[in-house]
């Protein structure tokens, strides 16, 4: 009965120490339902495809994520199992081929929370969001003499996301390199932070924000 399954992509045989930490990081394990699979390793029933529309061409970034949340809300299960396997040849083997990319990857992050609001999509965009806040009141404290208060919260911002994701994952049995897991997380939401600047989402963040207003009021 199952119309849509997959799992996250694989990685090759020899990886880099960058590969092999991260997607320990995002390995979905085992057999079971999920709200996401990327589309490198999708597979999907062509009547259940063609009924929610399709991939949506007007995504530059996040269509796989985007047609996840429309056959969810079309009551869809979608099964992720790590016994589907697609080996994925370009993944990032550094962190700054990582950082790149995950710039790229943001270009849509908002813009799927703004259309899907009330599934658990907030995460990744709210902390971005509040990445890039920090740095304004960093230079805004620069600027007027509050140099102590402004590393304060450059510390408090960089630092604790980041190391509260590693310990949770060291926790769970997923790495035992808690301090380069740290920087992966510190990576991956500074280059969602970047994305948001770079693509100009500010208008996307503005409909995100009316979304939630609306919907704690109706």
């Amino acid at each position: 009965g199952v119309r849509v399954a997959g799992s996250d992509h694989m990685i090759v045989d020899e990886p880099t120490r960058f590969e092999r930490l991260w997607f320990a990081l995002r390995k979905h394990r085992g057999t079971s339902e999920n709200i996401f699979i990327p589309s490198g390793n999708f597979i999907i029933d062509r009547e259940v495809f063609h009924e929610v529309g399709g991939f949506d061409a007007d995504f530059i970034s996040g269509e796989d994520a985007d047609i996840c949340y429309r056959l969810i809300k079309k009551g869809y299960t979608i099964v992720s199992s790590d016994s589907i396997k697609v080996v994925h040849l370009n993944e990032p083997k550094t962190l700054a081929e990582f950082f790149r990319k995950e710039i790229w990857h943001g270009k849509g992050m908002f813009r799927i929370f703004s259309r899907h609001i009330g599934m658990d999509v907030i995460k990744v965009p709210l902390i971005s969001l509040i990445y890039l806040l920090a740095l304004i009141a960093c230079l805004v404290l620069l600027i007027i003499g509050r140099y102590s208060a402004s590393a304060g919260i450059a510390v408090l911002v960089l630092c604790v996301v980041p190391l509260s994701l590693s310990l949770i994952a060291f926790v769970k049995g997923r790495h035992r390199e808690i301090i380069y897991a740290a920087v992966i997380y510190l990576c991956y939401f500074t280059a969602r932070t970047v994305s948001i600047v770079r693509y100009n989402q500010f208008l996307d963040i503005i409909r995100a924000a009316a979304g939630v207003f609306r919907r704690r009021n109706a």
